[in-house]
């Protein structure tokens, strides 16, 4: 079993508890126009190998809050739908 530590940045404690009680991950990314850096990359082979039964730390402002633990919704990967309906398009 792995353990990831997600990045939530500055955002205020109570926005955070949504998240967390949402069950709602995910990385800031500042992805440049021409190259990825080798924090990008390593930030999405981390997201690659997520699996379901997984510990994920939630940290903001040098604190951690909580343990969670990654869990498949339906028939899709942790992985790959992070929060509900992150398969479908919105605009």
């Amino acid at each position: 079993m792995a353990g990831y530590v997600i990045s939530m940045g500055n955002i205020e404690e109570e926005e955070l508890r949504d998240n967390i009680s949402k069950g709602v991950y995910g990385t800031i990314l500042k992805i440049p126009k021409t190259q990825w850096t080798s924090s990008v990359e390593g930030t999405l082979a981390d997201f690659h190998s997520m699996n379901p039964g997984d510990h994920i730390y939630f940290f903001r402002k040098r604190k951690l809050y909580g343990i969670g633990k990654l869990v498949a919704i339906g028939e899709h990967e942790c992985k790959l739908l992070n929060f509900k309906d992150a398969d479908k398009p919105y605009i």
